[in-house]
């Protein structure tokens, strides 16, 4: 309802502004953004000059394992084996707070957060479906997250659940607490910060940079910090500091414009899978996985290798950390600190062109590909093209519907929600591979000879391609 949505926007903002060392520049205003779709947003409400302080939030008002009382209902040593699983840890937490109801001085601000989310977790069976042969659905975890709340959160909870539960509030059954569980873990995927140690014990490098292992860095909400939305045009960024964490303008803003975070380079795939929504800045990001599988049977098909000996050329690269289960194609998109539109493919990754030429190389070669003379790599690269047209024609083929076939669906406006946004996923993938296969003809025509003998080395930029 609206109502309770503003009261609880006014709630939050009450609760936040009386933290002290608070501070929200008053060009900056929370906004509702729902006929956007953007539910809450930051909203500049007058100029705002490149590296201007937005907004300030101390150390206390981040929902960390030194804030969250739990840590005061239970010994250290008994959340000791969280230490090194933070977002097990920080999901403890989130279900402590939840639990103590108006008892929690984070409640204003839990209560602002989302209580369901659109992230691929919570797709059906039929909805997944719609995504084809998108990489992503082998990436969900939903399964594994089960297992691992069974297993870890649930008798934690149970075994403890004097601390838990307040007097008077009834114990909820296993799945409540699962499906409590999958709620905090979507909020910490999609909200929480990994946030520097305030007594940092980073490891300081020749040039002066410190820099954490982010596995163990701690993780954290921060309050203000997420109520920004996120975009690959975006205008604003985190800097932490010891006692506080200031979100600070990164280009200038125009009154009127909603500040956008950061996200970094997630392709649509990814960003459906940790946030549940997709922008079309982001399709620059998208990327298309190829299996190993898929590539060795496309090269056994136009070259004469046996098993035992792909296995053999496999196991050297593997010995060499050079050697993949699968390879990510993607464009050239850049620093994300500079949005660049007509971004096209350019280039095969470096350990995929060096797999194929390991395997396409003579017997007394492959030990020593990079290294061969400029002759046979030309030779070699004529291979790699037409293998990886064979690759590409593959994997266009393993989705069920074409670019001509999607790009119709989406003129459709009644196609909406999770579909339209899988539609958009596959589309993007499609498109990548769509101009990996013209970049992949582009090789063959550069390195084939011309009747001199001589590779035609086209204008195409010369590259290291191993």
């Amino acid at each position: 309802m609206a109502d309770d949505f503003a009261q609880k926007t006014t709630d939050f903002l009450q609760w936040f502004r009386a933290i002290p060392g608070v501070w929200i520049n008053p060009k900056v205003q929370l906004t509702d953004l729902r006929v956007q779709g953007h539910g809450r947003g930051l909203v500049a409400v007058d100029d705002i000059t490149v590296d201007e302080d937005l907004f300030t939030t101390p150390r206390v008002a981040t929902l960390t394992a030194s804030t969250s009382k739990l840590t005061q209902q239970l010994a250290l040593a008994t959340l000791e084996p969280f230490s090194e699983q933070q977002w097990l840890l920080l999901i403890l937490l989130l279900i402590y707070e939840h639990l103590q109801g108006s008892g929690s001085f984070w409640q204003p601000y839990l209560d602002i957060l989302p209580h369901s989310f659109d992230t691929l977790m919570f797709w059906s069976k039929d909805e997944l479906c719609e995504l084809q042969a998108s990489a992503i659905c082998g990436k969900i975890g939903r399964s594994e997250a089960d297992k691992t709340f069974r297993t870890e959160i649930l008798p934690f909870v149970k075994s403890h659940a004097e601390a838990f539960y307040p007097t008077g509030v009834k114990n909820l059954d296993d799945e409540e607490l699962l499906a409590l569980a999958h709620r905090m873990g979507s909020t910490i995927m999609a909200y929480a910060f990994d946030l520097e140690q305030q007594s940092s014990s980073a490891h300081v490098d020749e040039e002066g940079y410190a820099t954490e292992d982010e596995e163990q860095m701690p993780k954290g909400l921060v309050a203000m910090a997420d109520m920004l939305n996120a975009d690959a045009d975006f205008n604003a960024r985190l800097f932490q500091e010891k006692s506080s964490v200031t979100m600070k303008a990164t280009r200038a803003i125009r009154k009127g414009d909603e500040i956008m975070n950061d996200y970094g380079p997630l392709p649509r795939a990814d960003l459906l899978r940790r946030y549940g929504y997709l922008t079309p800045k982001y399709a620059k990001y998208d990327v298309v996985e190829l299996s190993r599988d898929l590539i060795v049977d496309a090269l056994k098909n136009h070259h004469t290798i046996d098993d035992g000996e792909i296995t053999t050329r496999i196991a050297h690269l593997e010995d060499r950390d050079q050697a993949e289960e699968a390879y990510i194609i993607e464009r050239d998109a850049g620093d994300t600190d500079h949005p660049n539109n007509g971004i096209i493919f350019s280039e095969f990754p470096e350990d995929l062109v060096l797999f194929l030429k390991t395997l396409l190389a003579e017997p007394e070669e492959y030990k020593r590909v990079s290294k061969l003379d400029e002759q046979r790599q030309s030779q070699l690269m004529i291979d790699v093209g037409r293998i990886m047209a064979e690759v590409l024609r593959r994997r266009v083929d393993q989705y069920k519907s074409s670019i001509t076939e999607d790009t119709e669906l989406l003129r459709d406006q009644t196609i909406q929600g999770r579909r339209r946004m899988a539609i958009e996923v596959r589309l993007g993938e499609k498109e990548v591979l769509k101009e990996a296969q013209a970049y992949a003809s582009s090789i063959v025509l550069t390195y084939e000879p011309n009747s001199s003998g001589k590779s035609t080395e086209r204008s195409q930029k010369r590259r290291k391609l191993n």
